[in-house]
């Protein structure tokens, strides 16, 4: 999707090209992209990024890890690194601060050569020095001509608990934008422009009501579709999908898995009391999936799959 118009987020757009001109204007500013998975972030701040590098600013991108193993500072690495400023990251003796002041010296030094804007993707992922340095700058940083613009799935983040402080940290100073799903006509403009026609409205209809408005899941069923060249969507889940989906479900337990897996059989709601008696866990598996994010709450205190297509993953 990231060669094509961004659609729907034009509210989320303005507030970021008015962190671009502050930062422009030498006042540091900091934003948080927040939300789930699909929805959007990274696509986002890529938008962000081409229009920095039209107005003349350096931007560098760095990202998270997500399946484990990398170093500390590893985003860090990435952004500096393309930025010729890696070195400041050597380690005095293993003194944290010092290195965090080295950081601040050689990105202010490089403002004042030009504006720059630093992406960390994935900082749901990331270590604790990576986030500690964020906040850091976004602190020390108020006065260059910088834009830190941080992304991070909601879900995943409340996992780590020493992860989601220092998120809601850097959140503080500056701005957390949260990224919804796609209204019905958003989607009909995603869907059209994915397949560079206008599509039947049962189609789109279909669409909607599978994906229920996530940008990523309405890219993938639409080519879905196209791919099959069939009058309707087809039934399953793309593999693109899919892979989104078993992601948010390997945050719970073998044990809240079992008990979900009756539960996607008997409908998108759930009954506490009838799994209850399929398994005697049901309460606590229950609790884990509500922490998680696979279940929500709804106004009438119902439980139910956060996405209607987790039922079917499961």
């Amino acid at each position: 999707m990231g060669g094509s118009p961004l659609i729907g987020r034009g509210r989320e757009l303005q507030a970021l090209e008015r962190a671009l001109e502050a930062a422009l204007q030498g006042q540091g500013s900091s934003v948080l992209l927040v939300g789930e998975p699909g929805i959007g972030k990274s696509r986002l701040a890529d938008e962000l990024s081409t229009r920095a590098r039209a107005a003349g600013a350096a931007v560098a991108w760095g990202r998270a890890w997500e399946s484990g193993g990398a170093p500390p500072l590893w985003p860090w690495r990435e952004a500096l690194g393309a930025l010729q400023l890696e070195a400041s990251l050597r380690d005095d003796g293993g003194d944290r601060f010092l290195r965090f002041a080295r950081v601040e010296q050689a990105v202010r030094a490089r403002c004042a050569q030009g504006p720059v804007v630093l992406v960390l993707d994935d900082l749901h992922a990331a270590d604790t020095s990576t986030l500690e340095l964020l906040v850091y700058l976004a602190r020390t940083s108020r006065q260059h001509r910088l834009l830190l613009l941080g992304t991070s799935r909601d879900v995943e983040a409340r996992q780590r608990p020493e992860v989601e402080g220092l998120l809601a940290r850097f959140a503080r100073e500056g701005v957390r934008l949260w990224l919804g799903r796609f209204s019905r006509e958003q989607v009909r403009a995603l869907a059209e422009g994915v397949a560079a026609s206008p599509l039947p409205e049962a189609v789109l209809t279909q669409v909607f009501d599978a994906t229920e408005g996530n940008p990523f899941f309405v890219d993938e069923t639409v080519r879905a579709y196209l791919a099959q060249g069939t009058a309707a969507v087809p039934r399953g889940l793309p593999e693109g999908v899919r892979a989104v989906l078993q992601g948010r479900l390997g945050l719970l337990s073998s044990a809240a898995r079992t008990v979900l897996e009756t539960a996607g059989v008997l409908g998108r709601e759930l009954d506490p009391a009838v799994l209850a008696q399929l398994h005697a866990d049901a309460a606590r598996a229950l609790v884990e999936a509500e922490g998680t994010g696979a279940l929500v709450r709804r106004e009438d205190g119902r439980l139910a799959f956060a996405h209607v297509l987790l039922a079917e993953a499961l």
